[in-house]
C-alpha cells in the first residue's frame, strides 16, 4: 500500500492483515528524509526491507535522500546497518544535518 499526503509518502507491506514492514519519507523541499524504515522481526532477512527501500528510491530518484542510520531491536547492529546503506550508494554525513549517524545519497542522473 502507498499513501501520499502533502509532502510525505508511506509504503506499507502487509500479509493476511499483519503488517510486515513500512517506510516513511518526507519531502523537505531541498532533500528527502527517510524518517522510518522497519520490518517486523518475524519477516527480517526475507528482502522485505530491500523492497520497501527500493520503493522510496524509485519514488524520488532525482532528489538527495538523507536518513539517520540507527539500529534498534534484534535486527542488524549499527555498523552492519551503515554498511547496508553504503551498498545502496549512501555516504556518511549529510549536507543538511549535523551530528553522528546521518547518511545521504546523491540523486541519480541519466
Amino acid at each position: 500500500m502507498q499513501l501520499t499526503v502533502r509532502n510525505a509518502t508511506y509504503y506499507e507491506l502487509a500479509q493476511d492483515g499483519e503488517i510486515i514492514g513500512g517506510v516513511f519519507a518526507v519531502d523537505q523541499r531541498t532533500y528527502i528524509e527517510i524518517v522510518d524504515l522497519f520490518v517486523n522481526v518475524a519477516f527480517q532477512g526475507q528482502k522485505y526491507g530491500r523492497s520497501l527501500f527500493r520503493d522510496i528510491l524509485n519514488t524520488y530518484p532525482y532528489s538527495i535522500i538523507c536518513l539517520r542510520c540507527e539500529a534498534f531491536g534484534n535486527g542488524l547492529e549499527q555498523e552492519e546497518l551503515a554498511a547496508w546503506y553504503r551498498r545502496w550508494g549512501f555516504d556518511d554525513g549529510s549536507p543538511f544535518h549535523k551530528g553522528e549517524g546521518w547518511m545521504h545519497r546523491i540523486p541519480r542522473r541519466i
